[in-house]
């Protein structure tokens, strides 16, 4: 794992959690917007947000927390 450089996940809160696997170093997730197709970028380290392009990005779950449980198929 340690020389790979390009990882896939299967959404954008996966991809974030996938630095953890990394401890101490940087991970870049890039990817696209479903809503707008703009491009996003996050640079995460250790858990810490370090940049974001746009500013402010966020996640969005359309299921209710209390349901995640029984619909983890479609988060």
């Amino acid at each position: 794992m340690g020389d790979r450089r390009g990882w896939y996940a299967q959404c954008g809160f996966e991809s974030v959690a996938a630095g953890f696997i990394f401890p101490g170093r940087t991970t870049v997730v890039a990817a696209t917007c479903l809503d707008s197709g703009d491009p996003l970028r996050i640079t995460v380290r250790d858990g810490v947000v370090e940049s974001e392009e746009p500013r402010g990005v966020v996640g969005y779950v359309d299921i209710p927390f209390r349901a995640w449980r029984p619909n983890l198929a479609l988060a």
